[in-house]
């Protein structure tokens, strides 16, 4: 059967399409599988635009509804090939499940303008719904981690759709999945009337002219910046953010002025407005908003105004608010993602709340469903958890509100209404503990693929999750046996998920988080604070010369607004030191989610080892050890607490460095081209090189540069032989092992300093330690047994006696040949008696 199948499908493509479709309408696994393999998942019937997911959920409507509801191939266009199953809804979803593993697109649009997941919504299909909204947060959560979010949208002419979200009058977003079996599907939500003008973006709006009508707001292309009929939804939102009177409010995008409107009716004691275009403003001062009781007007866009809100340009403490709202128009996803991961933490006050207009995707119903579940993870991802409040919306089209609009945004006959607070966190294990009654097992592990980086935490934590919903009934109900059973399946599948997840999970990691550093020509960021006002300039230099952009942030205000200013840190690694380090220490107990590393320097206190860090650390030095120009600095100490410091950076920003590259550079200089200005490019502007037997070398570039050009270059003999027996390679260090030889035919002067040519062939053992700093070399200590050296030029007799010895305790070249072939020599020779004396056996 399968070899038939595949045989008249090469011969013919059309037909190849043909059967295809039917055995997804027929439910034939068999023959679709054997399909598959050489025809797409998303090929379409040329007649109605038709994919396989459209023909596999047509084909599991009801009989009497399958040939009104969608035209799809039956048995005869296939020589009735049909897969008898006992149980067509499990046939159904089976095939759908296969479909969708081959790569199917879960919103493919029909000619018809329909998606799969509409027609399984309008045939009353609520598994294959579930089905498709699962495939589009799949989607979207991977386009979203691997690079910018790209939305969702109606494309009207049939190329590439879903990934951009149609126009709204503002930025919005999520919901959790919604009880399909209580949605009602409209054809109207189906088929959204052909659009030919690009959607709006906000260069485009803000420079343009609007209209200002009773009932809306329209720009220059009749596109809705706000209406009326929104009036229910902001009554609604102000009462749920501002229940009571006298709170500190802040709006971002005025609009009509409802929602401002009722914040003003609660007496506010500040209420702040941002609004970026310049004909709203114009009207707000025409309705005089500025002169109503405890306004605050911010003109500009919100990117520009809340760093300045939040830092307080004064300088005291930062503005903070007990309700802030969230509308703008034309702003792609990204804008609010960007608002709710950096800026709330900044203007919240603790216990306040905050919430934004949720209308992203709301001119399709699945479009709404899939943004309801992608949303709330990256709202519960930036550290909140939602609630939504069901709102009903009126019939709009058949009102005539969208009469002279260019494009429905709602269309939609619900509104979830979002309320937003802190999650619940148990600090005890970092296990989040969140309920997942709404979201597949699959959804959770992309999204705990994201909050935890070792795969058998991420398992735990799901098990975790999973045996607190179990607790929650008696061993005995059903909704116990279904959570033992989720977790009996999570600990199958974690062995099947291994090695994809923790791919997949390095993509997430270097690409996902979107460090702004890594998404611009930005470096990567360490923020330094302390108690002082200013604050060592030569560590700070250091940090700027390894690549990183380097502030500082003194812990001079008070501890609320100090931690206000933590939280609101952008990317950062966090270097603190003393008193500001406890506070840093105590704060980062609670996620911190874009801070990637932290280095404490002798706080006052160590957090307990119930919160989570080690019970007990040494302290090796006086606090002030790392600060140059503090007395208590300790030059050998900072030097480790540096080199401690400097691996976890990298590490936390995953910077690595060529740090033999470097030290290869400088050596081909020195010995190959023996120029000593090309071997000084690769220093430091203050390095220093000490040949530790004989103290040649030189302290700064003028004196280095001197010894390199007038003594160590023109005094190595040609004869001068270097081999590498290893190299070690650590955080900003190279050690060479390595055994040097040559013919003392002229003066050495950084081995043999003021030593004529004895003509002797020398061959000693050398390590050279050496550290780089900022991508240059900075300092070279070299080793080596200078005794070998003297013995093997005739200056040192190792056989001369004296009191207490018969020689001495030296040896010649036999030591370096011992390092090349440790069998080459014999050991313990200089030991009096172990050669005439057996060890006894032990």
């Amino acid at each position: 059967m399968d070899s038939e199948v595949l045989q008249n499908t090469d011969a013919d493509p059309v037909a190849g399409v043909q059967r295809v479709l039917a055995a997804a309408s027929n439910h034939n696994l068999r023959s679709l599988r054997a399909l598959l393999h050489i025809h797409s998942a998303s090929v379409q019937d040329p007649e109605t635009g038709a994919t396989p997911l459209h023909a596999a959920i047509a084909g599991a409507g009801p009989s009497n509804k399958k040939k009104e509801a969608y035209r799809v191939p039956n048995g005869d266009h296939v020589n009735g090939e049909v897969q008898g199953e006992e149980d067509p809804k499990k046939a159904a979803v089976d095939t759908v499940k296969l479909l969708l593993q081959n790569g199917a697109i879960w919103n493919d649009l029909d000619k018809n303008g329909e998606t799969p997941g509409y027609l399984a919504l309008r045939l009353g299909l609520t598994d294959l719904y579930n089905l498709m909204v699962d495939a589009g947060v799949r989607a979207e959560i991977l386009l979203s981690r691997l690079d910018e979010y790209e939305q969702l949208k109606d494309d009207d002419d049939g190329e590439n759709p879903g990934l951009e979200a149609p126009v709204h009058p503002v930025v919005n977003a999520s919901s959790p999945a919604p009880d399909t079996t209580q949605i009602e599907a409209t054809e109207d939500s189906a088929n959204p009337p052909p659009i030919e003008d690009p959607q709006p973006n906000q260069p485009t709006y803000l420079s343009s002219s609007l209209s200002f009508h009773p009932d809306r707001i329209l720009d220059s292309s009749s596109n809705s910046v706000m209406m009326s009929w929104e009036t229910n939804l902001m009554s609604r939102t102000a009462s749920l953010l501002a229940p009571t009177h006298g709170l500190r409010i802040l709006n971002i995008g005025h609009g009509m002025g409802i929602i401002d409107s009722h914040f003003q009716s609660t007496s506010p004691r500040t209420h702040h407005i941002v609004e970026a275009h310049p004909s709203v403003l114009a009207r707000m001062r025409e309705q005089e908003w500025h002169e109503k009781p405890n306004v605050v007007i911010h003109e500009g866009r919100w990117q520009d105004v809340l760093p300045k809100l939040i830092e307080s340009e004064d300088g005291g403490e930062p503005n903070l608010f007990d309700a802030v709202y969230f509308d703008t128009f034309a702003e792609p996803y990204s804008a609010l993602r960007t608002f709710f991961e950096d800026f709330v933490i900044g203007l919240l006050d603790e216990g306040g709340r905050w919430g934004f207009f949720n209308g992203l995707g709301a001119d399709r119903q699945i479009c709404y469903d899939v943004y309801a579940k992608v949303v709330e993870l990256d709202l519960f991802e930036a550290g909140f958890e939602v609630e939504w409040t069901r709102v009903d919306v009126p019939d709009l089209e058949a009102g005539g509100e969208w009469e002279g609009v260019r494009r429905p945004y709602f269309k939609i006959r619900e509104y979830r209404l979002p309320e937003l607070r802190t999650p619940n966190f148990d600090y005890s294990n970092n296990y989040v503990i969140q309920p997942i009654e709404d979201y597949g097992t699959e959804a959770i592990c992309l999204q705990t693929l994201i909050l935890v980086n070792d795969h058998q935490r991420r398992i735990d934590v799901l098990l975790a999750i999973l045996d607190q919903e179990l607790k929650r009934g008696s061993p005995t109900d059903p909704a116990s046996r279904v959570w033992r059973q989720e977790m009996a399946n999570l600990k199958r599948k974690a062995l099947e998920w291994d090695d994809e997840l923790r791919e997949f999970e390095l993509r997430i990691w270097r690409r996902g988080m979107k460090f702004s550093w890594n998404n611009s020509s930005q470096k990567p960021r360490v923020v330094v604070t302390a108690e002082d006002p200013d604050f060592d300039p030569t560590t700070l230099q250091h940090w700027r010369e390894e690549g990183f952009e380097v502030s500082y942030l003194p812990f001079t205000a008070s501890r609320k607004a100090y931690i206000q200013q933590l939280h609101h840190l952008a990317d950062p690694l966090e270097l603190a030191f003393g008193e500001a380090a406890e506070v840093v220490l105590e704060t980062a107990l609670k996620p911190m989610p874009k801070l990637c590393a932290l280095v404490a320097y002798y706080p006052d206190c160590l957090p307990t080892p119930g919160a989570g860090y080690p019970p007990s650390l040494r302290v090796t030095a006086e606090p002030g050890f790392a600060e140059h120009d503090l007395d208590q600095f300790d030059k050998v100490a900072a030097g480790l607490a540096w080199t401690r410091s400097l691996e976890l950076v990298r590490k936390g920003f995953e910077v690595e460095v060529d740090l033999e590259g470097i030290w290869e550079d400088h050596t081909r200089h020195e010995f190959a081209g023996k120029d000593a200005a090309a071997t000084m490019t690769t220093m430091a502007k203050e390095p220093y090189v000490n040949h530790i037997p004989t103290m040649t070398g030189g302290v700064g570039y003028r004196e280095l540069l001197r010894f390199y050009r007038d003594y160590f270059i023109p005094g190595n003999p040609p004869s001068l032989k270097m081999k590498l027996i290893s190299r070690t390679i650590g955080t900003d260090r190279v050690v060479d092992e390595m055994v040097m030889s040559f013919r003392h035919t002229q003066e050495v002067p950084w081995i043999l300093p003021g030593v004529a040519p004895t003509n002797k062939f020398i061959e000693f053992a050398l390590v050279a330690i050496v550290c780089i700093r900022g991508g240059k070399l900075y300092h070279e200590h070299i080793y080596w047994d200078q005794a070998t050296v003297l013995v093997q030029a005739g200056l040192l007799d190792p056989n001369l006696s004296g009191k207490g010895f018969k020689r001495l305790p030296v040896v010649d070249g036999a030591g370096a040949r011992k390092v090349l072939d440790e069998s080459s020599e014999p050991s313990n020779e200089l030991i009096p008696g172990w050669g005439k004396v057996m060890s006894k056996p032990s």
